[in-house]
């Protein structure tokens, strides 16, 4: 009688166990089982661990229409943009902030957390003016695909990429360029921006390096909302980035300029080719500008490199540029800084209507 016992209460242990396996998978299941999802891992940390490099977890599937918003991006980015959304006006609660809400917002739009200046104010408004922003990245990119044609690698650092749907622009257009000359490429992209400091710090802390689906900081309830909209950010961006078939991406966060630049410090090879400043002259982000990318230029790009710039301030603001003339224009060698250095400190003066 007792081994019936026994034998009845280890096939009901059995069971439950496969009950557990087969309707809690953390896949289908998310909510009902409180199972954290993996979003993302770290998968590197360059130099001397200053920034990370992030990838996206090969289980993620959001069944988005990825081939559909490459064309998007290509051809007519501004419609994309339009239908960004925050969480202010996406949610009541800041507590449905979750992988559920998250599937649903892809479906909507698959890129709808990036982000790019909207503002009246933006003087580089793409839904205003988006011929303003097409001809820098078609000439961009034709720079970036003139350099590649030598070459296998290029390693291109964004200085103050924001909400990270500029880059992906021009990414994409540059995917889609090679893939016309059929070539296979390497592209590392060092994104730079204060507003990630605290995001990356406890992106870091993470145990075996695993961001997960609901990442959430215990100890301030806004911020722990905060550090889950940007792992969802994040995940949008590398998903994205999946469809350029033509290029092998690393994909790397840092919150400072001089973080990069210790990274540099200990290994020469993360030196950029390139280094953008896009729309990085308005009022909040000039004096950051000013500080950072004289010394980002100097140390952080190799000489036969090039700055590629594009600012233009609102009506009637001057900003004073020390060092980086480059800094206000299209695109520019860096065999020029080194060739006549004097220009170094020659401060300009630039204005635009």
């Amino acid at each position: 009688m007792a081994i019936l016992i026994y034998k009845k209460l280890v096939f009901s242990i059995s069971a439950l166990f496969i009950s557990f396996i087969v309707f809690c998978n953390p896949r289908q299941q998310l909510e009902a089982c409180q199972t954290p999802l993996p979003l993302l891992h770290i998968f590197n940390t360059p130099g001397a661990g200053q920034g990370i490099e992030i990838k996206l977890e090969k289980e993620i599937d959001l069944h988005m229409d990825a081939k559909g918003l490459v064309t998007s991006l290509n051809e007519t980015p501004e419609k994309l943009l339009s239908s960004i959304f925050t969480p202010d006006n996406e949610l009541k609660d800041l507590s449905l902030l979750n992988f559920s809400w998250f599937q649903k917002a892809c479906k909507k739009n698959p890129i709808g957390l990036l982000a790019e200046c909207t503002e009246d104010y933006c003087p580089l408004n793409r839904l205003k003016y988006p011929e303003r922003r097409q001809k820098f990245e078609d000439d961009l990119t034709n720079k970036i695909i003139d350099y590649l044609k030598n070459k296998n690698e290029v390693i291109i650092t964004d200085f103050g990429c924001g909400g990270l749907f500029q880059i992906l622009v021009i990414l994409s257009k540059l995917n889609n360029k090679l893939s016309n000359s059929n070539l296979n490429k390497t592209i590392t992209v060092n994104l730079i921006d204060m507003r990630r400091d605290e995001v990356i710090e406890l992106f870091k802390k993470q145990p075996n390096n695993i961001i997960t689906a609901e990442i959430f900081d215990k100890e301030n309830k806004e911020r722990g909302y905060w550090l889950r909209w940007h792992a969802y950010l994040i995940a949008q961006f590398l998903i994205a980035l999946q469809e350029h078939t033509q290029i092998q991406y690393h994909i790397r966060f840092y919150s400072k300029a001089e973080n990069y630049l210790k990274d540099i410090s200990v290994n020469k090879d993360l030196i950029s080719n390139f280094i953008l400043g896009i729309d990085i002259l308005n009022d909040d982000d000039a004096q950051m500008a000013i500080n950072d990318i004289p010394s980002l230029v100097e140390k952080g790009l190799k000489t036969d490199g090039y700055v590629c710039a594009l600012n233009q301030p609102p009506s009637g603001k001057i900003v004073q540029m020390r060092a980086v003339p480059a800094l206000v224009k299209p695109c520019v060698s860096n065999n020029k800084r080194h060739n006549n250095k004097k220009s170094k400190i020659k401060n300009m003066k630039k204005s635009y209507s």
